[in-house]
Parts: structure tokens; C-alpha cells; sequence
């Protein structure tokens, strides 16, 4: 009976596969991988690796941080441009067209990508 047991198995996927496919739910090569010797749960259902990204690994706690940080130096790269400081002053005193100012902008808009991204992630996860 030991010997049989694994042939009854086989045998009882392949029937199962059969009679899916005759109802229209599996493909023919679906059916063709089951009578290779893969199971019918196997081919239904591929086991795909989720890949995280570094976001997703991180906690809800680690993402508000990094969130609020990325507010921070968003409203720093904003009064760079407005007043040509860190900190808001009582009158603007716009940064001229220069190449810091090209470069400030280029990095106020990496913080706006990345804040919307790690926004997005906290909604995701209902935070």
C-alpha cells in the first residue's frame, strides 16, 4: 500500500486537472504541467517572490519619521529659495537664478517624490 500511495495521489490530480479542464477553468498547458508531474494547486496557484522594497520593510513608526523629516527639509529647501536661509524671515529675499538655486530645486523636488511615496505607504497601510 506504501507503494501505491504516492501513484493513487498522481493519479487523483490528474483527474482533477482533467475534469477542469473539460469544464473550461484550466488550459491545456495547464493540464499538460499537471501530467508532468506537478500538482494542480501548484499550477493554479504559482508561488511568485514578493520582493519588499526598503519601505515596505520599514515600521509605521520609521515611516512617519521619515515622513516628518522629509517635511522639514522641504519647508528648508523652500525658505532657501524665499529668503535665502534655513528659517522663515520677516521679508523675502528671493535666491536669484544661480546654480545653487538649480541645485536646491532639484533636491526640493527628490524630498516632494520621496514624501508622496512614503505618504502613500502610510494610506496603504491605513496610518
Amino acid at each position: 500500500m506504501k507503494e501505491r500511495e504516492p501513484l493513487i495521489e498522481r493519479y487523483n490530480s490528474i483527474y482533477e486537472a482533467k475534469e477542469e479542464y473539460f469544464a473550461g477553468r484550466v488550459s491545456e498547458e495547464q493540464l499538460k504541467e499537471v501530467m508532468e508531474g506537478k500538482t494542480l494547486d501548484q499550477v493554479l496557484h504559482p508561488e511568485t517572490p514578493k520582493v519588499e522594497t526598503p519601505m515596505q520593510q520599514m515600521s509605521d513608526l520609521q515611516l512617519a519619521k521619515k515622513a516628518k523629516a522629509a517635511k522639514a527639509a522641504i519647508n528648508r529647501a523652500k525658505n532657501q529659495l524665499r529668503y535665502q536661509q534655513d528659517t522663515a524671515a520677516k521679508k523675502e529675499n528671493p535666491m536669484p537664478q544661480c546654480p545653487k538655486r538649480k541645485e536646491i530645486e532639484k533636491k526640493l523636488t527628490a524630498k516632494q517624490d520621496e514624501l508622496a511615496k512614503l505618504e502613500s505607504e502610510l494610506k496603504r497601510r491605513g496610518c
